[in-house]
């Protein structure tokens, strides 16, 4: 069944308690004996992400925000060093794929290979083993807490407010971004583009034609300032001494213009995605409700 809201919901608060329960059983079922650990890892923590972006729809109205929300972000912490070492593997590899990164290939490698020796380090320690398990544990007593999840209001009106102010919390920070150009300015942005991306994501059955885009363009949005944020996390990475020193001064260059570059990119985009008011989407919004609970 997937993320998303569907007709046999008889109430919000019925799809809310659905989704969760699909959302963390998949994930403990991936991490009960994965093939690839970093990859289920990845899984299970978008999967608190997922959940996070639904409770903050139904946050007016949703007493127990405050409690679950800090739960979710608490236990996908525990695995983020292990997230994070994966990441910047990935961000080597993406800007070694792109022809428009100019670097030497054969000095630039031997950053990956003490990359791929420290995340192998890490499968090995204690205390990630046991990271993991407070992981689970953790997941498990939100499943069980969210079979008595309660809202004090049902259909749209369960979730405009919500709707609306992260979309109103998108355009505010996408204007800060653009004014500052700070990296955590741009971290902020994209928090709130991937909660309007999960919004849409869990509302896409009231119009699928007409979601499509708007989801395609929430997910590249999000992805652009998800890989704007590694490179930043890389840049870091590259000031470390421990690491080889001539891949470290070779990639920092491209590291630095490619950023650059996805900021101009990420800027485009969210102007046209966020080109309207909130209180105009949610109305249109409310519209297809209306008629989608009527149908």
């Amino acid at each position: 069944m997937p993320y998303a809201f569907l007709p046999s919901d008889d109430t919000v608060q019925h799809g809310v308690r659905r989704i969760t329960r699909r959302q963390l059983t998949g994930a403990l079922d991936a991490l009960e004996s994965p093939d690839d650990l970093h990859s289920a890892i990845h899984d299970a923590r978008k999967a608190c992400k997922k959940l996070r972006g639904m409770i903050r729809l139904i946050r007016p109205h949703f007493p127990h925000y405050g409690k679950e929300n800090a739960a979710l972000r608490d236990a996908a912490r525990l695995l983020s060093g292990v997230r994070d070492s994966t990441a910047m593997i990935e961000t080597y590899d993406r800007l070694a794929a792109n022809p428009d990164c100019a670097f030497d290939r054969t000095v630039a490698v031997s950053l990956r290979d003490s990359l791929e020796d420290r995340r192998a380090a890490e499968e090995q320690d204690q205390s990630v083993k046991e990271s993991l398990k407070a992981f689970r544990n953790a997941l498990s007593d939100t499943r069980d807490r969210a079979a008595k999840w309660k809202l004090d209001k049902d259909g749209f009106a369960a979730i405009e407010g919500g709707l609306a102010d992260t979309l109103k919390q998108a355009r505010r920070s996408m204007k800060t971004a653009r004014k500052t150009r700070a990296v955590d300015d741009f971290h902020t942005w994209r928090k709130h583009v991937k909660y309007h991306w999960y919004h849409a994501t869990l509302l896409q059955n009231l119009w699928p034609g007409a979601f499509e885009a708007r989801i395609e363009a929430a997910r590249d949005l999000g992805e652009l300032l998800g890989q704007h944020h590694d490179l930043a996390n890389f840049q870091i990475l590259l000031q470390d001494p421990t690491m080889p020193g001539a891949a470290r001064h070779a990639l920092y260059p491209p590291a630095r213009d490619e950023m650059q570059r996805l900021e101009d990119e990420a800027l485009a985009l969210g102007a046209l995605l966020l080109s309207e008011k909130p209180k105009t989407v949610a109305s249109r919004w409310k519209t297809w409700w209306t008629l989608w609970r009527d149908t």
